[in-house]
């Protein structure tokens, strides 16, 4: 059975390190989705004819870009959290202290 009273580390209990990756992980989707909308929508309105369209196609390019950056972003803080590889030790996961200083850049 597993003991949930144990502060996150008995087996099947998630820890705070796990539920903020998946946050980011859902995160990432998000970005990804929004990027992958901005790219389906620019073309069809860049088709379209009235006067401001090519404001209107520059900015939407602009912020997919942003999104694009926040992919980027994401998936390289994903990977530094991760670890990267996995050793073949499961219980070797002490690069705490190597991210320590690190902080979210903002815009």
């Amino acid at each position: 059975m597993c003991n949930t009273h144990s502060n996150g580390q008995a087996h099947g209990v998630r820890s705070d390190l796990d539920k903020a990756m998946a946050d980011l992980r859902d995160d990432l989707i998000e970005e990804l989705k929004l990027v992958t909308k901005y790219d389906a929508q620019i073309p069809v309105i860049a088709s379209e004819d009235f006067p401001q369209v090519d404001d209107v196609v520059h900015i939407l390019g602009h912020i997919r870009d942003e999104h694009k950056h926040a992919v980027t972003t994401l998936i390289d803080y994903i990977n530094r959290l991760d670890g990267g590889p996995k050793s073949a030790d499961p219980h070797s996961h002490d690069d705490k202290h190597e991210h320590s200083g690190e902080h979210a850049h903002q815009h």
